[in-house]
């Protein structure tokens, strides 16, 4: 994740295509300390291992928040999992400064 002049946050790839079982770390700029969380909306897409799990988190349905962790860089971290055959398309927002971003993932068997 970046930071434009204006700090509005930027996800880079806005997509991302990952096997289940896989950790997938969202990481604030090096140099930079700005709290930031992701909110899924369709429900958790895994296990988080880095970052604190918030609102929602123990229901596989119900929209869930994950608070990046405390540090520069602030990070979350989550090992994705798919129980099904077909591919699951998570969205997924990112919010920092304010600022709201709507990227997604998508979990393959």
């Amino acid at each position: 994740m970046t930071y434009a002049a204006d700090h509005t946050p930027r996800v880079e790839p806005e997509t991302c295509r990952v096997r289940s079982g896989v950790e997938v770390t969202w990481r604030g700029p090096l140099a930079d300390s700005t709290a930031f969380a992701l909110e899924f909306p369709q429900g958790s897409p895994g296990t988080v291992t880095e970052g604190t799990p918030g609102r929602g988190y123990r229901s596989a349905r119900s929209p869930v928040t994950v608070e990046a962790g405390e540090g520069s860089p602030r990070k979350v971290t989550i090992r994705v999992e798919n129980k099904g055959n077909e591919s699951i398309d998570h969205k997924y927002n990112v919010t920092a400064n304010g600022h709201v971003l709507d990227p997604h993932i998508i979990i393959d068997r």
